[in-house]
């Protein structure tokens, strides 16, 4: 494995994924009245139960959310059930003498790395994370560490890309993932470091995707609860996010949806409901919006916005439905614009050169357009060509010279 240090690099970085989250892989649940508790879905004392429980009484937004792209935010590869349909087998090239192929062996996928053409490192697929709406990055694991692989999965170009800020003249095998990564790609991990600052993670302790706890926090207490109080119809030991404050609802969202907050404490200790600068310092100044990036920070997009700004009760949910799948429904967004801005209002929009129904059914692609991300883009291989994500904009504005209706 020497050929491994000759072309392999060292970095030690906090991953940068693709953030937009994982297809829904198989989704078990129990149908019964009584609830089976799986030990694999507990997090941290056991508080943790897993939405496979919400099923029983939530039904209909249990599955109406497992669409979402909040919910395929992570997952194990071997529980993924469309791996054979997403993933084809192909090979990137470096250079000449280096390349990458991606080939299924032992039921699973893996990426092999072969230098002069002799194998030089080879892992297979363990966990995928990403929704798979723009793309999905892949970590193999040796049961304690994570690590993230040299390539991702590019789903609007069907192919595989380097994995986004790797370069372009090497393979990596050795980007160490930390539990920083996790906290927004999942709804619990513990990490423990070792004595060289590896982080060290219990895998049966793990629950992955943005699940139904990660806005209504740790559910054992609740289920348990209910299940022996059935006449009890009020939720009890449960988060209850539509009596919250518009700035903790916002909070809720901005624990994940404001840049890389530098932790004050521990990594899955926000709640919503808790004040966000007393988990995480804040990571920009609000005088600086105009140098945020499109990508990660749209909480301060959006409070930069004069719609935010004019409004008292505007916040993420006035425009998104977090049960729903609404990705790309132009039309619905525009309805909800139309809350606001319409004939009654005096406000609706003055383009004169678009006619009225074009514009009533697409609000977002004037006036929150597609931008090219800095923090989402990656090297070609064998190029040395950088490309940038497409990412819509969360500060609400007027784009002329900037905008295409589609």
């Amino acid at each position: 494995m020497k050929l491994i240090s000759k072309y392999f690099g060292g970095y030690r970085l906090v991953i940068t994924v693709i953030v937009l989250l994982i297809y829904f892989g198989s989704c078990m649940y129990d149908t019964k009245n009584s609830i089976k508790v799986e030990k694999h879905l507990f997090g941290a004392n056991d508080n943790y139960i897993g939405s496979n429980s919400c099923f029983t009484c939530h039904e209909k937004i249990y599955e109406s959310y497992a669409k979402t792209t909040h919910y395929k935010t992570s997952e194990w590869m071997k529980n993924s059930a469309f791996k054979d349909e997403l993933y084809k087998s192909d090979s990137v090239v470096y250079n000449d003498n280096l390349y990458v192929k991606v080939h299924e062996k032992n039921g699973g996928i893996y990426q092999s790395a072969y230098s002069n053409g002799l194998l030089a490192a080879t892992h297979r697929l363990d966990m995928v994370i990403g929704s798979g709406k723009k793309g999905q990055t892949f970590l193999f694991t040796n049961d304690t560490k994570f690590y993230q692989l040299p390539l991702s999965w590019a789903i609007g170009a069907h192919r595989w890309i380097n994995s986004p800020g790797y370069p372009s003249d090497k393979v990596m095998f050795n980007r160490m993932v930390y539990v920083k990564c996790f906290e927004c790609h999942a709804t619990y991990a513990e990490e423990k470091l070792n004595d060289t600052g590896e982080a060290l993670f219990d895998t049966s302790q793990m629950v992955l995707s943005i699940s139904c706890e990660t806005c209504h926090g740790p559910g054992k207490q609740h289920v348990h609860y209910h299940q022996e109080n059935k006449a009890d119809q009020k939720g009890k030991y449960i988060i209850n996010t539509q009596v919250l404050s518009r700035q903790q609802k916002l909070d809720a969202c901005a624990s994940c949806h404001s840049g890389l907050r530098e932790n004050i404490k521990t990594a899955f200790s926000f709640l919503p409901g808790n004040k966000l600068d007393d988990f995480f310092k804040p990571a920009y100044h609000k005088d600086s919006t105009a140098q945020l990036d499109v990508h990660g920070n749209q909480y301060a997009l959006l409070t930069a916005s004069k719609c935010f700004k004019q409004s008292m009760v505007l916040n993420c949910s006035s425009c998104h439905n977090v049960h729903q799948q609404e990705t790309d429904s132009k039309q619905l967004f525009a309805q909800r614009c139309m809350n606001c801005h319409n004939d009654n209002s005096h406000n609706l929009c003055t383009e004169k050169h678009t006619d009225k129904l074009t514009m009533i059914n697409n609000c977002i692609d004037c006036h929150m357009p597609m931008q090219g991300s800095g923090q989402i883009n990656f090297n070609s291989a064998n190029k040395r060509e950088t490309k940038y994500q497409l990412i819509r904009t969360h500060l609400i504005g007027i784009y002329k010279d900037k905008v295409k209706l589609n």
